[in-house]
């Protein structure tokens, strides 16, 4: 899964504790969140052969969530994390 240590999780955890939201399309919601949705978009496009822009690394991504993987399964690696933050903070 993650590790409960990576910068994701202690970014998450300061924004819920100083509730700091921003707002997308009207809706409230933590900015972590907010990256994470499109961190979703962007492990997507990047295990079909797709490179965001010239400077994306895909290690940055696994740094900043604590997952690891191979371009086959970083993708279901990431979707398990998205699954439980969906369940347990956005619901």
């Amino acid at each position: 899964m993650t590790n409960i240590n990576s910068p994701f999780m202690r970014d998450l955890m300061e924004e819920i504790n100083d509730n700091t939201y921003t707002i997308v399309n009207g809706i409230k919601m933590y900015p972590s969140i907010w990256n994470m949705m499109l961190s979703k978009r962007d492990i997507y496009l990047y295990t079909k052969g797709l490179r965001i822009h010239r400077n994306w690394k895909v290690t940055y991504v696994k740094k900043y969530y604590g997952i690891k993987g191979t371009k086959k399964t970083l993708y279901g690696n990431f979707m398990k994390l998205y699954n439980v933050i969906q369940e347990n903070i956005c619901s």
